[in-house]
């Protein structure tokens, strides 16, 4: 095989998939120039039986002393690739969750597309909702819609899906020190992506939950972690789009935060309401949307 002549690259993070890790390496290996699995401290050594069971100039395996969690194992991939210095790279689950045949689709898509990145979306098609744990679908919704707002990648509805593809030259625009590792990680590279004012679309794909499967994920214990985490993308957000790079869009929020206030402190010195706050705080907010939405729109 020679290096120069690979396209596509399929990164694999491995963690505790044994069981599901050799089916999804067969599938891809006839669809993907190169496949790298990072075994991520796996405690089934899930790195060591894709080396016995395969003997393919076509397949790498990167063995990791410590757990780095699924962003950090994708990173681990994605330094690899500049050895390759490939077109396309994606992100398979080594759970078989993500159907090989949807990753090779994202990627002729985005191949031949003039976006930078692509991701799946489990909520464009209706079917899915009856296939996906209800505590999954709405947990995973509500943390979506505030990434929504944070990144400003409105036309984004699934911000959790291990489905994504990016091309190499995008990818070299983004300091992969920024990247989470943990459950974060996609999440992460959305909002990176957006203040890199990369181009980003998404296509529907089909959930495939197996009943072996045992996800880390847990919702409650997460839910926390994201809205922190999406608050803090917000300020910076603004603080790069509408502070360091002024527009627009900066005159009319700063007219608007005036205005936020003069109404506050008249309202406050000549009437009593209990909800003053709260609807001066919604105008704020939906003046902000509209703002925000348009100058999106923009770029």
């Amino acid at each position: 095989m020679i290096i120069n002549k690979i396209e596509t690259v399929a990164i694999i993070p491995c963690y505790k998939v044994k069981s599901k890790i050799k089916y999804v390496i067969k599938k891809s290996l006839n669809l993907f120039d190169l496949i790298i699995c990072v075994d991520d401290n796996c405690p089934e050594n899930s790195g060591r039986e894709i080396l016995k069971k395969f003997n393919n100039k076509k397949i790498i395996v990167l063995i990791k002393k410590k757990n780095s969690g699924v962003g950090g194992a994708f990173k681990t991939g994605l330094n690899y690739c500049k050895k390759i210095n490939p077109k396309i790279i994606v992100k398979i689950d080594g759970d078989n969750q993500i159907a090989p045949e949807d990753a090779k689709t994202i990627t002729k898509r985005l191949l031949n597309s003039k976006n930078d990145y692509a991701v799946g979306s489990r909520f464009k098609l209706n079917i899915n909702y009856k296939k996906m744990p209800l505590v999954r679908w709405f947990g995973n919704k509500i943390i979506s819609y505030f990434s929504k707002i944070s990144s400003g990648l409105y036309h984004i509805d699934d911000f959790l899906n291990g489905l994504i593809a990016i091309k190499y030259k995008s990818f070299k625009k983004i300091n992969l020190i920024d990247i989470k590792n943990d459950f974060r990680f996609e999440t992460s590279l959305l909002f990176n992506i957006s203040i890199k004012n990369l181009k980003v679309n998404q296509m529907p794909m089909k959930v495939r939950y197996f009943k072996s499967n045992s996800s880390n994920f847990n919702i409650k214990n997460e839910y926390l972690k994201f809205l922190k985490y999406n608050f803090y993308n917000l300020i910076r957000r603004i603080g790069i789009d509408y502070i360091k790079n002024p527009n627009p869009g900066t005159i009319l929020l700063l007219f608007s935060f005036i205005t936020f206030f003069i109404i506050l402190k008249n309202f406050l010195l000549h009437y009593e309401s209990n909800f003053i706050f709260f609807y001066l705080f919604i105008f704020f907010i939906t003046n902000f949307f509209i703002i925000d939405i348009s100058a999106r729109r923009g770029k």
